[in-house]
């Protein structure tokens, strides 16, 4: 089969116009970097955002700690050494009896390892209080977090995908825009192929 010079120069000028048709819009490669610029700044923004997700939470974690460390836990323990009869147990007028759940008074020859058996029980169910308090305070804010982090991660990645998107686009029309000036600039004036 002979392929007619006529024909390809024909063809490779209808395909140089069809694209100059298709790719009127000019985009200057500055565009392009520009776009991929957007991108890298946008994940500055992010590990910016980041930062202050961390520094919000971990304030609001601190002023909770604050408020447990220096108001809940005195206040706390100003009423459990009361109700818990702290200063019984240390004067020995009564020490924690595990068989009947309650207060009662000492027996004769255990009485300094039953008192240091009840501080013990009191001092583990103040911590726990301390530290059910403490979580009860603090998990809801991690939960919180850990949601913001999430939701925060997702809209970034949307972010990240609309500019890849937009940056291929326009690097696309550009590599287009480069093709069709190369093949115009191999015609000549009349259209024909320049040797």
């Amino acid at each position: 089969m002979v392929i007619n010079r006529t024909l390809i120069k024909k063809l490779f000028v209808m395909l140089s116009f069809s694209i100059g048709l298709a790719g009127c819009a000019s985009v200057p490669s500055e565009v392009v970097e520009l776009s991929y610029t957007v991108g890298q700044d946008i994940r500055v923004v992010e590990r910016s955002y980041d930062a202050l997700i961390t520094s919000k939470f971990d304030a609001l974690r601190q002023d909770r700690l604050n408020y447990l460390d220096n108001e809940w836990i005195p206040a706390y323990l100003e009423e459990f050494v009361e109700t818990g009869r702290l200063i019984d147990v240390a004067q020995g007028d009564v020490v924690w009896s595990e068989s009947e759940e309650a207060f009662v008074g000492p027996t004769r020859g255990l009485e300094e390892r039953q008192r240091l058996d009840t501080i013990l029980v009191w001092s583990n169910t103040a911590l726990e209080e301390i530290e059910g308090k403490r979580a009860e305070l603090i998990e809801p804010l991690n939960s919180q977090e850990q949601l913001v982090r999430t939701e925060a991660a997702a809209a970034f990645d949307q972010i990240h995908s609309a500019n890849a998107s937009v940056t291929a686009h326009l690097n696309s029309i550009k590599k287009v825009q480069d093709v069709q000036n190369q093949a115009l600039g191999l015609l000549d004036s009349r259209g024909s192929i320049a040797s």
